[in-house]
């Protein structure tokens, strides 16, 4: 009783700090689905920075005494994994302030105005009339953030500052695309008038923040890599059991097999081992134009859905959805395909938003063939990130909300194509092949996520490796490449988490025989919430029902 009594303590005091810190950022209390700080912004440039920091030092300090006093072999797994995330989340964030030092290096505001607004203007957690105040008063105050957050860029580097320039562009077409979809939607209104007199300052100051970040970039320094030591450091924070050399291993181990598969499909599919004409063949059988798209993505969810359920490969919760839109024109040049993003998990509605984009030329057309929507939507809905993430705002666990490791997020995602393949979902060799060279696109991935960011490889390198092992056009891989450049150790997620996956659930089929059931594999790992791999066996071991 003593012990159930320390969990229940413990996440009471728990939600005390999640909730002061949602205060000092309101942007997460936002994507969160707690809308008591719609209205504000983060407080912005060394006093915002400040505070987050005495923040961070208060929650550190409170679970260390807390985790330095307790004999934790007598708590429940679930609530040794939850004190354990988060104290690994705590080393994260301690080490991108103080080792990797992004915040110094990289004019994020223009990126967290841009999500900010976004977040009020996607979600239907409440009457657009109502949602419109509060996108008027985040407009208002984003001068005076955007200005402050100069403050902090006491490291600027070249290639982070070209990144935020090319985001701060976006911000006046975005602010004019939500003012007239208002108008549309309400007529005239005290807050539009507001957004309209907001918008003018915003955008004089994202001139004038542009111009300064011109000068800014003049004397930064050249070197965005992480480097060796510190990429290392990370990986092993983040404990997915491998070294950067075993992950570098697995990736170029993967591209050889992903290849060689390519291959043998392209010659059952044209009778050639050509696979770029292949590739070129498949791309040509896309819907006629963007409503025909967008049609298509919404029959194949539905689909994806219902073969999910009638197979029985996974567990549906109750009251999810997904809302498809059109990606916002002035989001398009980060989203040059298609993105999800997942439900609040404290707003009543579990409503994910799959956005795709409009193409713009023909090229762009082909990346909307029937096959890779078809596994597109297995990856981005059923049942890859919007049913992970539909089960986790379901059970609303904080320590694992905001601690889950992309690797779990990604992982999970990249498995679930092959598992619906498996099952026969859309398995013939042409949707095999679009699969496979994905398959190698994120094989890629992981060999210019380590060799970029530990030093290996300088950037055009990784684009000209991009382009000669994907078949993509140069100036999509410049796009990619950027990407990679500011977020080390991300990419490399989606493969080694597929791979992880696919290890623990070889392990637990050989435990169970025929006893066995993906079923239940699956809903253990979907109610977890995006527990470490390095629990993960114990975890469905202890929770599985066979």
């Amino acid at each position: 009783m003593y012990y159930l009594n320390l969990e229940e303590e413990f996440y009471k005091e728990l939600d005390k700090f999640l909730h002061e810190y949602l205060r000092i950022n309101p942007i997460a209390a936002t994507y969160l689905g707690i809308h008591k700080y719609d209205h504000l912004l983060p407080k912005g440039g060394w006093d915002g920075f400040n505070e987050e920091e005495r923040f961070l030092h208060k929650f550190r300090d409170w679970l260390y005494d807390f985790i330095k006093n307790v004999d934790f072999s007598e708590t429940s797994l679930d609530f040794r994994i939850d004190v354990d995330m988060l104290w690994r989340q705590i080393r994260l964030w301690e080490f991108q302030i103080y080792k990797w030092r992004i915040w110094a290096k990289y004019p994020s505001a223009p990126d967290n105005i841009s999500t900010a607004i976004f977040l009020l203007f996607g979600r239907d957690f409440a009457p657009y009339e109502e949602r419109l105040k509060s996108i008027a008063s985040r407009l208002e105050l984003s001068p005076i953030y955007l200005s402050r957050s100069r403050e902090l860029l006491i490291e600027p580097v070249k290639m982070y500052i070209d990144i935020g320039i090319e985001i701060a562009r976006q911000i006046p077409p975005s602010i004019d695309f939500i003012i007239n979809y208002s108008e549309i939607m309400v007529g005239e209104n005290e807050y539009i008038d507001k957004m309209v007199k907001a918008s003018s300052k915003l955008k004089e100051e994202v001139e004038d923040f542009i111009s300064w970040l011109d000068e800014v970039r003049k004397d930064a320094d050249e070197e965005y890599r992480i480097g060796k030591e510190l990429f290392d450091e990370m990986i092993n924070i983040r404990e997915l059991g491998y070294t950067s050399d075993d992950i570098l291993k697995l990736g170029e181990k993967y591209l050889r097999h992903f290849k060689s598969e390519a291959v043998k499909l392209s010659k059952m599919i044209t009778g050639s081992e050509n696979i770029k004409k292949t590739l070129e063949k498949l791309e040509s059988k896309h819907p006629k134009d963007f409503d025909d798209i967008i049609d298509t993505y919404k029959r194949d969810i539905e689909r994806a859905r219902k073969f999910v359920i009638e197979n029985k490969i996974a567990p549906i919760p109750p009251g999810e959805s997904i809302k498809v839109l059109e990606t916002p024109p002035y989001m398009a040049p980060i989203i040059p395909f298609a993105a999800y993003i997942g439900p609040a998990p404290f707003e009543d509605r579990k409503e994910g938003i799959y956005l795709v984009t409009r193409p713009s030329r023909e090229e762009e057309y082909r990346r909307h063939n029937i096959y890779s929507i078809s596994n597109t939507t297995v990856h981005e809905a059923y049942p890859g990130h919007h049913l992970q993430l539909a089960w986790s705002a379901t059970k609303k666990n904080l320590a694992r909300l905001i601690s889950v490791d992309t690797a779990f997020i990604e992982g999970w995602a990249h498995y679930c194509e092959d598992l619906m393949k498996e099952y026969g979902y859309d398995d013939t060799p042409e949707h095999r092949f679009i699969q496979v060279i994905d398959s190698i696109w994120r094989a890629v991935r992981v060999i210019i996520d380590v060799k970029l960011s530990r030093g290996d490889m300088e950037f055009d390198e990784a684009v000209d490796f991009l382009v000669n092992e994907t078949g993509m056009d140069r100036e999509a891989a410049i796009s990619e490449v950027k990407r990679y450049a500011l977020s080390p150790g991300y990419q490399l997620s989606y493969l080694i988490g597929r791979h992880l996956f696919n290890e623990i659930r070889k392990e637990i089929k050989r435990i169970f025989g025929d006893r066995y059931s993906d079923y239940e594999f699956n809903r253990v790992i979907l109610e977890s919430c995006g527990i470490p791999f390095k629990y993960m066996k114990e975890y469905i071991l202890h929770k599985i029902k066979i």
